[in-house]
């Protein structure tokens, strides 16, 4: 009995596809949808040079509120929209609101969660956007062979004074004075 019944379960297995039967691809190209867009959270009117959008989304109460940025978009004084693109990928740890010094004229850009920052004169922000290089470029160069140091903290310590700490289990605090 525990024979016949052994048989008829092996007789009603389906058949598993062998190496070659056709199997459905993962790699070939399909329309993707388009992403949505970023809502805007928040705005810094540097006249005359450029506006600048914070991108994002809004985050509980009791939540820091940069930690909804996901993106900046500027419009310069000639009326051109661009779209901030870092070098490398940034966390919601990452982003900061507070990206131009107190005394109104640096702006710094954070390119990637392991640094650099670059920081350019608002007078010159448009100029950068279309592929200039930066004012400074600041951050901690790993040697090669190094592990890349995590970049945080990113602020403005004084007028032109920009503070970040780097490293990897300990951190260490770098103070950059631009004038």
């Amino acid at each position: 009995m525990i024979a016949l019944f052994f048989v008829l379960a092996c007789a009603s297995t389906p058949e598993i596809p062998t190496a070659e039967a056709p199997s459905p691809s993962i790699s070939e190209p399909s329309e993707a949808p388009a992403a949505p867009a970023l809502p805007v959270i928040g705005t810094l009117n540097v006249e005359p040079h450029f506006e600048l959008r914070f991108l994002g989304e809004e985050v509980p109460d009791g939540i820091n509120p940069d930690r909804g940025i996901r993106g900046l978009e500027f419009t310069l004084e000639d009326g051109s929209v661009h779209v901030f693109q870092p070098t490398g990928t940034l966390y919601h740890s990452d982003w900061s609101s507070e990206l131009r010094s107190p005394d109104g004229r640096w702006l710094y850009l954070p390119q990637d969660h392991y640094g650099p920052f670059h920081i350019v004169s608002v007078e010159r922000v448009g100029a950068y956007l279309q592929g200039a290089a930066p004012d400074r470029v600041v951050g901690h160069q790993s040697a090669e062979g190094e592990s890349a140091w995590v970049h945080a903290g990113a602020r403005w310590t004084g007028g032109s004074t920009f503070s970040f700490r780097a490293g990897l289990t300990t951190m260490e605090q770098f103070d950059v004075v631009l004038d």
